[in-house]
């Protein structure tokens, strides 16, 4: 009995290395498959999203899009009781009660820019506005510019888009300083950005919340600020910012005016990019990283010419 009970004690500390040994093993085996998260911030990725590689054979991955590897953000969601109207060169959601498009959205490619296509300078009401749209009558007298929301310098591709872009629908009453100034200067510089990038998504509108001065028979409020958001959606670099300007005259640097696009959908309730992969959304749209984007010479405003009559 001695002797058996001497060997279960020999034993058992064998039994003991033996299980440590096998978990300490087991141990250092699981930690060679596991890769750490970078903490190098030296390249946030809040506003760059860099498409990962499939080690996977042929499993997509969740920012992989078509051939063309452009992704599509969709339309901004959020209105509620806004006709959609689509015309050849963007999409608008129209807000009656302001007698203004809540957003404008298109995208403008490259080869856009290569159009020949002059300004048409024919306002006019939007058929297609079911409730019937703003009048350039409107803004006789008003003291404000007739200023393009999608501008027509996006449009010099195709006669009819040229043309659709004077639609009133498109238009909303601008201060002269801030619609030749640096409105114009934000325009200039995003098509500077799609001859790098080659295709942008640009959602762009009023900022309509306060007290709000209106103007003409159909009474068309006049914002006190406006919005443009800009993609860049062309894979595997992503990355995306807004701009929230007032409209009056500024001598800032455009770069003043620059917020993520988290912040603009919380001011205007939008949701601005709706059909991006939720991964990348949240990644790109929460911060703004200023550095991702170029920006040029400010164009100094001169008056020139009057207002809308």
């Amino acid at each position: 009995m001695k002797h058996f009970s001497a060997n279960i004690y020999m034993q058992k500390p064998l039994r003991y290395y033996a299980v440590a040994f096998l978990f300490i093993t087991g141990l250092l085996t699981g930690c060679e498959s596991y890769t750490p998260k970078s903490t190098n911030n030296s390249n946030p990725p809040a506003t760059v999203y860099n498409k990962p590689v499939s080690t996977q054979g042929n499993v997509q991955q969740p920012s992989q899009a078509k051939s063309s590897g452009l992704l599509d953000p969709g339309l901004p969601a959020g209105t509620l009781n806004e006709q959609v109207v689509r015309h050849l060169g963007y999409t608008l959601s129209y807000n009656e009660e302001h007698e203004l498009a809540s957003w404008v959205a298109y995208t403008l490619k490259v080869s856009h820019l290569s159009g020949k296509e002059k300004r048409s300078d024919d306002f006019r009401a939007d058929p297609a506005v079911r409730t019937g749209s703003a009048e350039p009558d409107d803004y006789k007298y008003s003291g404000y510019d007739r200023g393009h929301l999608a501008p027509a310098g996006d449009m010099k591709w195709s006669r009819k888009a040229m043309s659709e872009s004077f639609l009133m629908s498109n238009i909303a009453p601008q201060a002269r300083a801030f619609n030749a100034g640096i409105w114009e200067t934000l325009e200039s510089t995003i098509r500077g950005w799609a001859r790098k990038d080659s295709a942008l998504h640009i959602v762009t509108g009023p900022v309509l919340y306060g007290n709000l001065q209106i103007i003409g028979k159909n009474k068309v409020t006049v914002p006190e600020y406006y919005y443009k958001a800009v993609l860049d959606a062309q894979e595997p670099v992503i990355k995306c910012i807004a701009f929230v300007i007032p409209n009056r005259q500024s001598s800032q640097p455009l770069k003043n005016y620059a917020i993520s696009v988290d912040s603009l959908e919380a001011m205007i309730k939008l949701d601005l990019f709706p059909g991006l992969p939720d991964d990348i959304e949240n990644e790109i749209e929460k911060n703004l990283f200023i550095n991702q984007w170029q920006f040029g010479a400010q164009k100094t405003y001169r008056k020139t010419k009057k207002p809308s009559k």
